[in-house]
């Protein structure tokens, strides 16, 4: 019955045949018939990415799945700040090709649109090629990552021989505190306000 079904086809080949039947943008790359990368967008996040192709977020996770391979995430955000998913992509690596391939197929989908803005993590291979494909669009480096950072800065200042850890991370906090109040101030003068306040400790 299984064999009947499938009409010839290898599972995976009868998987994308009928997700393009239910209109899911489905392609993907082989190497010696091992499944490399696979870019899969649903219909309505396809239809949701037109109209709101204004920010796009691209996000990779390390390799926790079950194949040991990236999954970098595609996401869009609406006008009322709400997240949506565009697309999901399984890929055997981060390299500059990889990222290249991907936001080819991510610039297909968008059609005559362009995003005013792409936020990522620093992935060497995903900053480069960004600004190739999306020249128009501005990159922009996502603030918890920024965050993450900035905190690792801090803790290798703070931390120095002699002194206590406990104390040191207490230290970073405060200062964390401080710098999160200058990023995510509503205007400009909280912002300055917030600044002159991180200044004067």
């Amino acid at each position: 019955m299984r064999v009947a079904r499938l009409a010839g086809m290898t599972p995976l080949e009868w998987t994308f045949q009928d997700a393009r039947k239910k209109g899911y943008y489905v392609t993907h790359l082989e190497d010696h018939n091992e499944l490399t990368h696979l870019f899969l967008a649903h219909p309505e996040s396809i239809l949701m990415l037109r109209a709101w192709y204004h920010v796009v977020v691209i996000d990779s996770t390390y390799k926790t799945n079950e194949y040991g391979m990236p999954c970098v995430e595609i996401v869009g955000v609406t006008l009322v700040n709400l997240n949506f998913n565009i697309a999901g992509v399984l890929v055997l690596d981060e390299t500059k090709d990889t990222y290249l391939w991907i936001l080819q197929h991510l610039k297909h989908l968008l059609g005559d649109v362009i995003p005013d803005a792409i936020v990522s993590d620093k992935e060497g291979g995903l900053l480069v090629i960004v600004v190739e494909v999306f020249p128009l669009s501005r990159h922009l480096l996502c603030v918890w990552h920024i965050e993450q950072n900035v905190q690792e800065k801090c803790m290798t200042k703070v931390c120095k021989p002699g002194v206590d850890k406990a104390a040191a991370k207490k230290i970073v906090v405060i200062i964390i505190k401080g710098w999160k109040r200058e990023v995510y101030a509503p205007t400009v003068e909280e912002m300055e306000l917030a600044l002159n306040g991180f200044r004067r400790g």
